[in-house]
């Protein structure tokens, strides 16, 4: 399937934390996928979304070995990206989104985050 025909329709997506690792750090299997997604965003057909936790983890490792290149890389992605934006996460946002046979997970937090603004009028 192409990107393009899996995401017709789609105005808001929420991005995991490991999507924005592959992209950023150009992994060699999944860097190219990220990037054709990020085609739909940059044009603004697509708003993406996800949680202040993806900036504390994907810093984790950078912060941890100094690498201040990726830092900053990652930075100016989350922070400075058109059509890329954070959101807070809050205790009405987990149990808005929480499936109901478990609990959401953290790694979750940034789907969570798209779920919200979807059920609040964000599109």
């Amino acid at each position: 399937m192409r990107v393009s025909d899996a995401l017709k329709g789609i105005g808001l997506l929420g991005f995991d934390t490991a999507g924005i690792i592959y992209y950023i750090e150009n992994h060699p299997n999944y860097a190219d996928k990220v990037e054709a997604v990020l085609r739909f965003v940059n044009t603004g057909q697509i708003q993406v979304l996800t949680s202040i936790i993806t900036l504390t983890e994907v810093l984790t490792k950078p912060l941890k070995t100094d690498d201040r290149k990726l830092v900053q890389s990652y930075r100016n992605f989350l922070l400075s990206t058109h059509n890329v934006h954070l959101v807070s996460v809050n205790v009405t946002l987990a149990e808005q989104c929480r499936p109901p046979s478990r609990r959401i997970q953290p790694q979750n937090a940034g789907c969570a985050s798209s779920c919200h603004c979807h059920r609040n009028g964000m599109r």
